[in-house]
């Protein structure tokens, strides 16, 4: 004798749809008043068990719903940060600073500059410390030897042969010193602000993230040699291309090497040999035509190094190259010792 449940209409008139149903219910007391059944309910009745599952599965689903809409504004308002953040200290480093009156301190022209680009630096460092502590560890000079030398010596590829073509020995050497001085404030603000504080801002985005926007940001800071630095606009479009690449490279040396000790010694030396060209030669080459091709070729090999160091400061890369070669046969594998 087969079983046929019936649906009675005692038990039809006891169904009522649930708060949880109808939206009524807040996240804790879904599942709660879910929970709150009649004990004289037939839960051998299979209709009533599935509109009891199914008001169940419609309150876990409501659940998650609300926590993606939270997650989804929580980020939304954390990225609106990050990029307030941003563009609030960007036009206090480019304008905020420079109403200091630094001329009733110092004298000259020269010894100006620095006291800004000085009080500059040490200001980005206040803000790294109060926003993103863990950043100044890259402040540190313990680099791992192999590393160190690597990071020394992609330096000198990049620019020793510039620094080779300028004739030091047509200056005094307190010129030769003020000028690579110069060269090396430039380096030591705009790194310190760009892959230090700007990269720390958006090092929660991913690595990746926080070094193309970063770059971006520093090539798109150029912008304005337009107004102030009297530079024609083709000549400052590619300036742009190519400081975002470079920035790009200078990320990648950073995290690769641990610290941004080697950036800005690779940014200072890069702007050295402009330092010593006279006023007729630099406005001849900021107001005339760039070379396109060049300034693509340099720009492309910056930006596939700066990801490949990207890459090596994320994985055992000795190790890696070891297992290529072994599997190659182009060396032995050492068998470890038990």
């Amino acid at each position: 004798m087969r079983f046929i449940p019936s649906y009675s209409k005692r038990a039809e008139s006891q169904w009522e749809p649930s708060p949880a149903s109808t939206g009524q219910l807040s996240q804790k007391g879904d599942l709660k008043e879910l929970n709150k059944r009649p004990k004289n309910r037939n839960y051998f009745n299979p209709s009533e068990l599935a509109f009891l599952w199914g008001e169940r599965l419609q309150a876990i689903s409501s659940i998650r719903v609300r926590l993606a809409d939270r997650q989804s504004i929580k980020k939304s308002s954390q990225l609106s940060f990050t990029f307030t953040q941003i563009a609030a200290t960007t036009f206090l480093v480019l304008f905020g600073v420079g109403l200091i009156p630094f001329h009733l301190i110092v004298g000259s022209d020269y010894n100006q500059a620095i006291l800004d680009r000085a009080v500059t630096a040490l200001l980005i460092i206040l803000a790294i410390k109060c926003f993103y502590p863990t950043t100044l560890t890259r402040f540190s000079l313990r680099t791992p030897k192999r590393r160190l030398i690597a990071g020394l010596l992609l330096i000198l590829y990049f620019t020793g042969f510039d620094l080779v073509s300028v004739s030091f020995w047509n200056f005094q050497l307190i010129e030769v010193l003020l000028a690579v001085g110069f060269a090396l404030s430039i380096g030591v603000v705009e790194e310190i602000f760009s892959r230090g504080f700007i990269f720390a801002s958006l090092e929660k985005y991913g690595v990746q993230v926080a070094a193309i926007v970063s770059s971006v940001h520093f090539g798109l800071l150029h912008l304005g040699n337009i107004f102030w630095g009297g530079q024609a606009v083709s000549y400052t479009l590619a300036q742009v291309i190519y400081a975002a690449a470079f920035g790009y490279l200078a990320s990648g040396l950073m995290l690769f090497t641990g610290n941004i000790w080697l950036s800005i010694l690779l940014h200072g030396l890069i702007n050295t040999p402009m330092q010593f060209l006279n006023k007729n030669d630099y406005s001849e080459i900021v107001t005339g035509t760039p070379h396109w091709l060049g300034m693509a070729n340099v720009s492309i090999t910056y930006a596939v190094l700066g990801w490949i160091l990207i890459q090596m400061s994320r994985v055992d890369w000795r190790g890696r190259l070891q297992k290529i070669a072994t599997d190659w046969k182009l060396i032995e594998g050492v068998e470890s010792e038990h």
